[in-house]
């Protein structure tokens, strides 16, 4: 019966969570979502491997897989989609952190995307964390991303209960013709991410944020993109 209830929670996660590592905030993220969210976090010596099936309603979408691997302060994670070659996955991210000084990390990471990320993270204090990632194309054109966050444990310090907020500035480039020639056409739009960490027993944790999105044409935030998150984590911390 135990056997049965941790089967039924496992496939649950599953079902509610968008993605087990897109993390909550720059200023967080020192597990798999260190490679997706800051880099920075790779510079805090762990060791972690997680596997993920991403779940899709579309019939016509073809089955894939996700891997994400750290290893002291080097992380690589692969996305595998039906018929991928073996050293030709869909997605390959991989990346490098490391302790500049005194709670203080640097992170380098590189997107099969063709997209490079750099981060800082600072930990002064254990209630008290905030982070910074800068996001472009490999030739500094055509898209370019920054978001910064902080993170705050009232309860003593405890990392059982995490609160804060983020906010990512997006800038991307898109050229259209007019009369045979090529025009360059701005496109931003920011976001602020508030979000909640709740650490039921080590290894779940139950997490909430929301997207609040304003762009150059709107007068107030619109909240209509928001996320639930299980999370199961099993590994050597």
């Amino acid at each position: 019966m135990r056997n049965y209830y941790l089967i039924l929670t496992i496939l649950s996660s599953f079902l509610i969570t968008q993605n087990m590592w897109e993390g909550n905030s720059v200023s967080t993220s020192d597990n798999p979502d260190a490679l997706f969210l800051n880099p920075a976090g790779l510079g805090i010596k762990r060791q972690i491997s997680s596997i993920y099936f991403p779940i899709n309603n579309d019939k016509d979408m073809p089955f894939s897989i996700k891997t994400s691997d750290r290893y002291n302060n080097f992380g690589f994670s692969t996305h595998y989609s039906d018929g991928d070659a073996l050293f030709n996955p869909t997605g390959f991210i991989i990346g490098f952190g490391s302790k500049i000084s005194k709670n203080l990390y640097s992170g380098f990471s590189w997107d099969k995307k063709k997209l490079i990320s750099l981060g800082l993270l600072y930990r002064p204090y254990n209630f008290f964390s905030t982070g910074i990632t800068l996001k472009s194309t490999e030739k500094f054109k055509d898209y370019f991303s920054i978001r910064t966050g902080i993170a705050i444990r009232p309860l003593k310090a405890s990392h059982r209960f995490t609160i804060g907020l983020d906010y990512q500035y997006d800038k991307k480039y898109n050229y259209c013709k007019d009369d045979n020639q090529s025009n360059k056409i701005d496109y931003d739009e920011s976001f602020i991410i508030p979000f909640i960490d709740l650490n039921i027993i080590p290894g779940i944790t139950v997490s909430a944020k929301a997207f609040g999105l304003q762009d150059k044409n709107l007068n107030k935030l619109n909240f209509d993109n928001y996320t639930i998150n299980l999370n199961f984590s099993f590994g050597k911390i």
